[in-house]
């Protein structure tokens, strides 16, 4: 431990470039016939809702519903879930599977204490219900065609929410979208063609790392079904069904849902109207390192690499603030002083003290 602050203390400051945000791109969740067993069901044929009956909006529940096997054919665990009918209530005659490969991508910004700024850059998810109907999922960003047509309702903005870290904050994550639905059933397969606009739709849940996913984890939450449609215990549902299904390199798990609401414009050819009620789930996960506090170059890690960004941003309070320094300004107060040095000092000797361990382990 001495070695390594006399290390530290004698290090030569070389000003380093300070990454501007933290970038995870998710993909969303499905498990298909080649992945199943006696424990672990497919997806496949399977949905959350069928016309007749409530629906919870989870597969792998109660009142799952199943139909023939060309519905759900990738063996989606995310949906889209819509009432054509406009009728609302909890009948839903539709539920299109979201599937997709780097399907969402998020940018976080530290916004001081647990808190994170967190901006939607990239929304793409297909929407396969069957082998042949598609309803696919597109975000509506600032200046995108659907912005500059009136008709759409939409603006683009602001596509942000924040994210508060750590299980005393149950990692909460909230954010509102703009996007639009495409589906084939007008007779137009282009994912382009636009049928239905969201503004500003609440999305809400939990951004949890894959570490916590473990019962001692979910101990020290309190985390329900984000659109409140699941009476059962919904900690023990993403350890038993969701946890099980996540890849060995996903870092972390993203759960959210748009609570039913009606669309700001539709396409007379669809059967969506604007008296539909459409809501969603997104079940993801991603591979990157999640944002930590004092990780100034977005590696995953707070060690000598980030010292040397944050002491080469280092000039006190009667200085203002170096461009290109602003993710060192742990207070947000436009200046670099020993409060911030303090705050970064904290995330490094957590780091430290783990590496002087695991070098004991290894004697």
């Amino acid at each position: 431990m001495y070695r390594a602050f006399v290390m530290l203390a004698a290090l030569t400051v070389v000003p380093g470039a300070l990454a501007d945000g933290v970038t995870l791109h998710f993909t969303l969740l499905t498990w298909d016939d080649s992945q199943a067993g006696p424990e672990l069901p497919s997806a496949v044929g399977w949905k959350p809702a069928q016309s007749s009956k409530p629906c919870d909006w989870l597969l792998f529940t109660e009142d799952d519903y199943e139909y023939a096997s060309g519905w759900n054919p990738l063996g989606a665990i995310s949906h889209n879930i819509a009432d054509p009918a406009g009728a609302g209530g909890s009948g839903f005659v539709m539920a299109p599977s979201l599937t997709g490969e780097a399907a969402l991508t998020m940018e976080f910004s530290y916004a001081g204490s647990d808190s994170w700024d967190v901006h939607i850059i990239h929304q793409e998810y297909i929407g396969q219900a069957t082998t042949v109907a598609q309803m696919n999922q597109t975000l509506v960003s600032e200046g995108d065609p659907a912005t500059l047509d009136p008709v759409y309702n939409v603006d683009g903005l602001p596509n942000a929410g924040a994210w508060e870290r750590g299980p005393a904050n149950n990692w909460s994550i909230s954010y509102v979208l703009d996007f639009y639905l495409a589906s084939n059933t007008d007779g137009d397969p282009d994912p382009l063609d636009i049928d239905a606009t969201f503004d500003d739709q609440p999305q809400t849940g939990y951004l949890i790392p894959v570490a916590e996913l473990t019962e001692a984890g979910m101990a020290a939450v309190e985390l329900d079904d984000p659109a409140g449609f699941f009476d059962g215990d919904f900690e023990q549902y993403l350890l038993d069904e969701i946890a099980p299904r996540l890849p060995a390199e996903a870092t972390c798990l993203l759960v959210t849902q748009m609570e039913k609401c009606h669309p700001v414009y539709h396409d007379d050819d669809v059967s969506i109207t604007l008296g539909s009620l459409v809501g969603n789930t997104t079940i993801a996960y991603a591979t990157q390192p999640l944002p930590i506090l004092g990780d100034l170059d977005g590696d995953g890690d707070v060690d000598l690499d980030d010292f040397n960004s944050l002491a080469g941003c280092l000039d006190g309070p009667q200085f203002s603030l170096q461009p290109g320094c602003e993710p060192a300004d742990f207070d947000g107060d436009d200046d670099m002083d020993l409060a911030d040095f303090g705050v970064f000092q904290a995330a490094f000797t957590g780091e430290l003290i783990k590496l002087v361990a695991q070098a004991s382990c290894l004697r």
